[in-house]
């Protein structure tokens, strides 16, 4: 098993993946003038997953097949940090693509694949402040098109302020659950 030593101390034996999420940190740590150290950056980690060598997921990684796609806006910390989940949402759906949030300037890619006649756009975010008639709870796609799940990657607290200033996503539909039992989870 090769080990991945974040922060360039170590390096790679294996291949990485290749997905959006990857390709976005790559493109981070190109531009970046000093090392990213995240929390447990000192762990040996696998250069797939990501995750510390005992907790490892590339075997348990599903094969899925879905009509779906996902768009992840990442704040831009997001793709740098280790366990970031949206490098579990890319591992696993091959329709994924990633980009770096900006309030002023987005990226032209996000923007056209917003306007691509094939998707049908959903933005996932929870229905409280949001205007009644842009919420559903289910997804509702035209004929011909596929879904597409708009997902806010950062801290609640980063994606609760990315939201309201995001205005090339008001024209989409906010895809809200209503869990059965209320979250125990506390931050």
């Amino acid at each position: 098993h090769a080990v991945l030593r974040d922060g360039g101390r170590r390096a790679t034996l294996g291949a990485p993946m290749t997905h959006a999420v990857a390709r976005l940190r790559a493109e981070r740590l190109a531009r970046s003038r000093k090392p990213f150290r995240a929390r447990g950056s000192h762990a040996d980690r696998c250069p797939r997953c990501r995750l510390p060598l005992p907790n490892c997921l590339c075997a348990l990684r599903p094969e899925v097949t879905t009509r779906a796609g996902m768009c992840l806006l990442m704040h831009q910390i997001e793709p740098m940090k280790p366990t970031n989940t949206g490098w579990l949402v890319a591992d696993v759906v091959a329709d994924t693509e990633a980009f770096t949030w900006s309030r002023t300037a987005p990226d032209s890619r996000l923007l056209a694949l917003l306007r691509d006649p094939q998707w049908a756009p959903h933005v996932a975010f929870p229905a409280q402040g949001v205007a009644p008639a842009r919420v559903v709870h289910d997804v509702q796609v035209p004929e011909g098109r596929r879904p597409l799940f708009v997902l806010l990657d950062g801290t609640w607290a980063e994606a609760r302020k990315m939201f309201p200033r995001s205005p090339y996503l008001d024209d989409f539909p906010v895809l809200s659950f209503a869990p059965e039992q209320v979250s125990r989870y506390r931050l």
